[in-house]
């Protein structure tokens, strides 16, 4: 019997764990009806509310596995800690909000039985908010234009894979990052299962607007050579324009126009475009040498506090 590893990352989920734990424990007798051993598990990424304790009593469920990390990692983290320590033959990640269905892991697996080693059940439509959907639409637009073309319009953070995009992923101790459009990046040909992403239920989403903008700057210059290239743009046309004014101004000095155009306009103008291109590139370059002052100090993208199983887990 094969065993399918679930990884579920928890940050302030009291109000979901107890539903999202009993969809997926509903589930391991439709698996064991397809051949396949269950094992749960879930990452709890420094909650302050009563997520951990919840999940403590939920221990005597067999084949369930919960990582308690020192403090909040961050999502891609705590995914990236339930990957190290999944065994099983087949990998699935899912939200723990329950927005996305977990019974379509019942449709993932059998996918990977040939020679697909990635499955994406990719997002045609959203059950949300509208401001929510469009910062969404705008964030996997940029990945889809400016890195990968073939990524799915709508993205994706639900997937299932086998051990080897594990440990292709486990390989990669990149920091600042994004899980999903790395395991993309990978190369494999996934299969995509298309579904409409539901409307959170229970709780708030802790995923806020600052979390969502920090999350997009990582991915561009991450995923994308846009940030520089905006610069050398930049660069070429400030370039091409100040050449252009120097002729306007040596021809104005040839016609005797020597108090045309007013200079001291001209010149603050001028000084304060430059500045502010300036500035600009170098707000850009300083976002590139904190990552690279991450990856020099090599620091773990989480630390783990206590493992905690079912005793009869194997």
């Amino acid at each position: 019997m094969k065993k399918i590893s679930i990884i579920v990352p928890v940050y302030q989920n009291e109000l979901n764990i107890n539903s999202c734990i009993e969809s997926l424990v509903n589930l391991k007798t439709k698996f064991n009806q397809l051949n396949y051993k269950l094992e749960i598990i879930l990452v709890e990424d420094g909650s302050t509310d009563k997520s951990y304790s919840l999940l403590r009593k939920q221990l005597h469920i067999q084949d369930i596995i919960i990582l308690k990390l020192t403090r909040n990692f961050g999502q891609i983290p705590a995914i990236q800690a339930g990957m190290k320590y999944a065994t099983g033959k087949y990998i699935g990640i899912i939200s723990a909000d329950l927005q996305d269905p977990p019974e379509y892991l019942l449709k993932m697996a059998p996918l990977l039985e040939g020679d697909c080693k990635l499955v994406i059940a990719a997002r045609k439509s959203r059950d949300e908010g509208f401001l929510q959907s469009l910062m969404s639409k705008f964030y996997w637009g940029l990945i889809k234009r400016y890195s990968m073309k073939e990524f799915p319009t709508g993205g994706f953070d639900y997937c299932m894979f086998d051990k080897q995009v594990a440990k292709e992923i486990n390989n990669i101790r990149e920091k600042n990052t994004n899980i999903f459009p790395l395991i993309f990046w990978l190369g494999f040909k996934p299969k995509i299962i298309y579904y409409t992403r539901q409307k959170r239920i229970n709780g708030k989403s802790a995923w806020t607007f600052f979390k969502k903008v920090r999350l997009t700057i990582d991915t561009i210059i991450g995923f994308t050579y846009l940030p520089i290239r905006i610069i050398s743009i930049s660069a070429i046309s400030t370039s091409i324009l100040a050449f252009i004014y120097s002729l306007y101004i040596l021809l104005m000095w040839i016609m005797g126009h020597e108090e045309a155009p007013d200079g001291w306009t001209t010149i603050i103008m001028t000084v304060l475009m430059l500045g502010g291109l300036i500035l600009f590139s170098l707000g850009i370059l300083g976002e590139y040498l904190l990552r690279i002052l991450d990856e020099v100090r090599d620091r773990p993208n989480y630390v783990i506090d206590e493992i905690n199983k079912n005793k009869l887990s194997k």
